[in-house]
């Protein structure tokens, strides 16, 4: 696995060679920080690909979320995206949630454009 200087570098330079695509951008974040867990932790911070179930919603399709509490129906967390607090069912989630460390890895995720604003 990759140091975090290196991964948030190899992240700069892969990028700078695609279209800004967000579902391009996921794909390259999803391969570069490969670091996963099958069930998020409370107090870590994660991205991963996610469809919403409720009807008549807006979603982010690649939240990144710093995950507040987990339940038997999903997990409850404060997404940088939206800015705000949101809920997810574990239904919703299509990837892996794959483990963005505090420091230089969370600070460059928050600015690239990669959230997919969508509706149900």
């Amino acid at each position: 696995m990759a140091t975090e200087i290196n991964r948030v570098e190899i992240m700069i330079q892969r990028i700078s060679q695609i279209s800004n695509r967000p579902d391009e951008i996921m794909k390259i974040i999803q391969e570069v920080f490969d670091d996963t867990d099958s069930i998020p932790n409370p107090g870590k911070i994660y991205t991963f690909i996610y469809t919403a179930k409720t009807p008549n919603i807006d979603y982010d399709k690649h939240p990144l979320v710093l995950v507040e509490s987990i339940s038997l129906s999903g997990f409850r967390g404060y997404n940088v995206h939206w800015g705000n607090y949101r809920n997810y069912v574990w239904k919703g989630v299509e990837s892996s949630f794959h483990i963005i460390k505090k420091g230089q890895e969370f600070d460059y995720l928050h600015d690239v454009p990669y959230k997919e604003i969508l509706s149900t």
